[in-house]
């Protein structure tokens, strides 16, 4: 019997033998894709498991990205590393297949440790660009990890300067065209982005926290416990206001739709949907008349 088979295999032809084996190895990959999507799917992104999700995305990255932290900020998850060069490109093709199986989106920061001062990072940023390119104002964003530098050709940087600036000054560089007239405006705006900061992180943790949160109510129809008791736990003013119960609805499963424009209307479409713990405009409309 083994001669035969040993003779069966000789005169099978060497593309039907390359063929079989493409097809065992495409399986064997679509039976592992389909147990991390198992495996994903049953993980939600809830601020209950933050630590699961944290450890979930740091195991299915590559190392070289150095990424320290994972954590819900707004309604992003945002990803701190120290080698930006690696993760704003090679890594992002894994984060487009977590990002596909989380239902979430990923964003990408530079861990505060590897951030320049802003006087160094103009002098840095000055020697990495061409000599025709000239910087007008250098403005570090330290809520978001990002530089704003206003130049006179900002088509002259691409996107192969914009890594090489992150990696050289720890900033994600953005371009502003140079206003021909100085604008006191701007200044004004900058300044109070850098003096609120800190507050606009504790915003982003608030909101992601919120955004984030366990469901209210389960499928079965009873209240989730771990978030009444995430609820009395919360010392934020702005949370505690805006998770408390509305007086106005009574049942937990009620939803009201208030329609401010756009039933039977041409734009001008305005809704606010109100829960139990919640009031969210929706504002997607134009007038017509005045477009």
């Amino acid at each position: 019997m083994e001669k035969k088979e040993n003779l069966r295999n000789e005169f099978v032809p060497k593309d039907n033998q390359d063929s079989k084996s493409k097809k065992a190895v495409k399986n064997e990959s679509e039976k592992s894709q389909s147990k991390e999507k198992e495996s994903y799917s049953s993980t939600r992104a809830t601020t209950s498991n933050e630590g699961t999700i944290e450890k979930t995305v740091l195991d299915s990255i590559p190392k070289e990205s150095q990424v320290t932290t994972a954590k819900f900020e707004g309604p992003n998850i945002a990803l701190y590393t120290k080698n930006p060069k690696f993760s704003l490109t090679e890594l992002t093709f894994h984060l487009s297949y977590l990002s596909k199986n989380l239902k979430k989106r990923f964003v990408i920061r530079t861990d505060p440790s590897i951030r320049l001062s802003e006087e160094k990072t103009r002098s840095v940023v000055g020697s990495l660009l061409p000599k025709d390119v000239l910087v007008s104002a250098v403005f570090c964003d330290d809520a978001l990890g990002e530089v704003i530098l206003e130049v006179n050709k900002p088509e002259a940087i691409d996107g192969n300067m914009v890594i090489e600036i992150a990696q050289s000054t720890g900033w994600i560089a953005h371009t502003r065209r140079s206003p021909h007239i100085p604008s006191s405006s701007i200044s004004t705006i900058h300044s109070i982005l850098k003096t609120s900061a800190k507050e606009r992180i504790i915003f982003l943790d608030e909101l992601g926290s919120r955004i984030f949160r366990s469901p209210l109510i389960l499928a079965n129809g009873s209240d989730n416990a771990s978030f009444n008791r995430h609820s009395k736990n919360q010392q934020s003013v702005v949370t505690e206001t805006y998770l408390k119960p509305q007086p106005w609805l009574t049942n937990k499963e009620e939803v009201i739709l208030c329609c401010l424009g756009g039933v039977k209307q041409v734009g001008r479409s305005c809704f606010i949907v109100m829960t139990r713990e919640s009031k969210i405009m929706l504002d997607c409309g134009i007038n017509p008349g005045e477009a």
